[in-house]
């Protein structure tokens, strides 16, 4: 291959185009095989560090690159349309209908240097570092040269040929091979340390051709059948994801009482079915959602330590007190929630929360026994329920209450009203280990006050929300409060009725006792629980 060979500075020039010049001018090199002095110059120039942007703009010029002021602006004539006299007689309209022609597949080539500008974006390059500064080069000899800086075979065909210029500097070599492959709709396949490089559409027919071929083997193929049982997973819901991997021939079906898969197809796909049938039937975590229902004193909750619509930023610090008081100095930090309810109090509504100090089911089992020791409550119930991932749990604890109906015939029958307190949960096991939690609390209550014909109204209050719990944390739910005025007299008979003088001898107390309904939910995931 004939190549001209200039130097300067540090920078060396390779021209595949020009002839040979006097050994005064530069060195011509005229070999089918190039010498290995020239070989180790090219490759240095090739790692070379990026040179200021003053000698690159001095590189560039027509005086450095070696070539006669005559032949750049030859050059330079060629790439500016000549206007002939048959261009002049052209009819306008001729010219715009021209002009449209021209103009759309301009943009379906914008279009398409969009698209692979976007690919390429993505794509990460790890290759050894590289420039590159051609003009007019054939397209052979490029490739000729990443091969050497790569370390790698490339493969090129007859078909794959045009002249480059290109200017790339500290680029990786793998970017830049991609980047003369696209730019002329050229592609490639690798296989270990070969690359074959071709012309795309040339390779998306071999593609074709191959898939085509596979095809039909499979069509030659004898059908077998095979029974997949499934452990975990229920079979009838795996079928559709089996009917997608196996051929035109191929026919999946479900046998529920034994839970299994019968598929009739290809070997190939038969064991294509079976990976993807381990891979899908494994097990389900389980679940278990232990509560606790306490009617506590208002007070309670709040030396209790409860953090009402959660912060999501830690605080260190030392111990809880015995009863839960919080002993972290400095306070909470951060405003951002876990819980989609925040509220800075419970005032009225159910409300969402967990425990800040007590950690655990244990510790939270002390506290409230410390709690009732000193009347600040009482647990009305513990109840213990166990499900599966994405399954909701049920807990519901309340009266019936029985009302008299008289039907159109005039016979009484006896029907009963829901006043309940319902707890729904489905929890959801996450990658990290955690729970995330779907909570629907309501509260149903009979007000006998407001009663039509003995059939008391029912105060209802609801909450759905969402928390993101760890593993054997607490959750707690607020906000039904049960509140209880009294007032009582005592005083001495008749002296106490006296205008004025009678509060001398008589008594009267009143109360109010306000007692909060909480709610602790605490869920714990089972392992090796079968």
């Amino acid at each position: 291959v004939d190549f001209e060979a200039t130097q300067e500075g540090k920078r060396i020039y390779l021209d595949f185009e020009k002839p040979a010049k006097p050994i005064g001018h530069g060195r011509a090199i005229k070999k089918t095989e190039p010498d290995e002095s020239q070989v180790a110059k090219a490759e240095e120039a090739v790692s070379e560090e990026v040179k200021p942007e003053s000698q690159v703009a001095k590189a560039e010029a027509p005086e450095a690159t070696g070539e006669p002021p005559e032949k750049t602006q030859a050059l330079e004539r060629k790439t500016i349309p000549q206007e002939g006299p048959k261009a002049a007689q052209e009819a306008p309209g001729s010219a715009e209908k021209k002009a449209e022609k021209e103009e759309a597949p301009a943009e379906l080539l914008r279009e398409k240097e969009s698209i692979l500008d976007a690919l390429v974006a993505q794509k990460r390059y790890t290759g050894r570092k590289l420039s590159l500064d051609f003009k007019g080069a054939d397209i052979n000899n490029i490739l000729r040269l990443i091969a050497e800086v790569s370390n790698l075979n490339i493969i090129a065909g007859e078909d794959v040929k045009g002249k480059l210029t290109i200017r790339l500097v500290d680029v990786p070599w793998d970017q830049a091979l991609d980047i003369i492959l696209q730019s002329n709709d050229l592609g490639k396949v690798r296989i270990g340390n070969v690359i074959r490089v071709a012309p795309i559409d040339k390779l998306k027919k071999e593609e074709e051709d191959v898939l085509a071929a596979r095809r039909a083997k499979e069509k030659l193929e004898d059908l077998s059948t095979e029974i997949i049982p499934v452990n975990y997973a229920t079979a009838k819901d795996l079928q559709d994801q089996i009917k997608g991997i196996l051929t035109d021939r191929g026919t999946v079906a479900v046998d529920e009482r034994t839970n299994v898969l019968v598929v009739k197809d290809i070997k190939s796909a038969i064991n294509e079915a079976k990976e993807l049938v381990a891979s899908l039937d494994t097990k389900t975590p389980q679940v278990l959602i232990e509560a606790r229902i306490v009617e506590a004193s208002a007070n309670f909750t709040r030396e209790l330590g409860v953090i009402w619509g959660g912060t999501a930023t830690k605080v260190h610090g030392n111990r809880a007190n015995p009863k839960g008081t919080s002993t972290i100095s400095g306070g909470l930090l951060g405003t951002d929630t876990l819980i989609n309810l925040p509220v800075a109090n419970p005032a009225g509504a159910i409300s969402f929360g967990w425990l800040s100090d007590v950690v655990g089911l244990r510790n939270l089992d002390i506290t409230l026994h410390a709690m009732e020791e000193s009347g600040g409550g009482k647990v009305i119930s513990s109840p213990r329920i166990a499900t599966l991932d994405n399954t909701e749990a049920y807990i519901e604890r309340g009266d019936r209450i029985p009302y008299l109906k008289i039907t159109e015939e005039g016979t009484v029958t006896t029907e009963f009203i829901e006043a309940n307190l319902k707890l729904v949960v489905t929890p959801h096991v996450t990658n990290d280990g955690n729970i995330k939690l779907k909570i629907k609390a309501s509260n149903d209550e009979p007000d006998f006050d407001r009663a039509v014909q003995g059939v008391p109204t029912i105060k209802k209050k609801e909450a759905v929300t969402e928390v993101l719990v760890r593993d054997n944390g607490i959750v707690v739910i607020a906000g039904v409060y049960d509140i209880d005025e009294g007032r009582s007299q005592m005083g001495i008979p008749f002296f106490s009725r006296i205008p004025i003088f009678g509060w001398l001898f008589k008594y009267e107390k009143k109360t109010f006792i306000k007692e909060d309904l909480l709610i602790f939910i605490s869920p714990k995931i089972l392992k090796d629980w079968v």
